[in-house]
């Protein structure tokens, strides 16, 4: 089965499912049980809930257009189906900058960057709560095609023509993003 996952939202299932999204500025973060086949996909635009000064945080309004929310709801569910977080493995994808011949522009507005806040804050995230991260394609121009297979845990990248399978990331990521 095939699933499409549209941006600010997120998906958990098992099986054979495949689950595609498409990224800019946004990031996508997979996690994926090997042993249960459980995946779970989620697509943010915004890096934190707590920059929206209305809204409150609370367990019961968690909102999948942030990362923070996001992460949340992805602990919620692995707990659910009675799994621990820390054995999915995980793989973080997007945070281009859409704004390539505009970026003068946009970066007094802070749009620039968007893409890169976002992938920070999923680096801090996610170490923050010890989940390693085995994967990382984040950055460049362009937009990402990503494909994540239930059935073996395989991410397909396809950026802007390109395809590549994800590959692995340097223990120095750890390091560049020490929390």
């Amino acid at each position: 089965m095939d699933v499409r996952l549209n941006p600010n939202s997120v998906y958990f299932d098992r099986g054979q499912v495949r689950i595609r999204t498409l990224l800019g500025s946004c990031v996508a973060v997979t996690f994926w049980h090997p042993a249960k086949h459980f995946g779970f996909m989620c697509h943010f635009s915004e890096p934190s809930s707590t920059r929206i000064g209305s809204r409150p945080n609370t367990m019961d309004k968690l909102d999948p257009r942030f990362g923070d929310d996001s992460l949340q709801l992805f602990l919620r569910m692995a707990t659910a189906v009675h799994t621990r977080p820390r054995d999915y493995v995980v793989k973080v994808f997007g945070g281009g900058n859409m704004f390539h011949d505009k970026t003068r522009v946009h970066q007094k507005r802070n749009s620039a960057r968007m893409g890169e806040q976002n992938a920070e804050q999923a680096f801090r995230l996610l170490l923050a709560h010890g989940l390693e991260i085995e994967v990382a394609d984040v950055g460049e121009f362009g937009y990402r095609d990503i494909i994540f297979d239930l059935s073996d845990g395989s991410v397909l990248v396809k950026l802007s023509g390109r395809s590549v399978r994800a590959k692995q990331v340097t223990r120095s990521l750890g390091e560049q993003f020490k929390i």
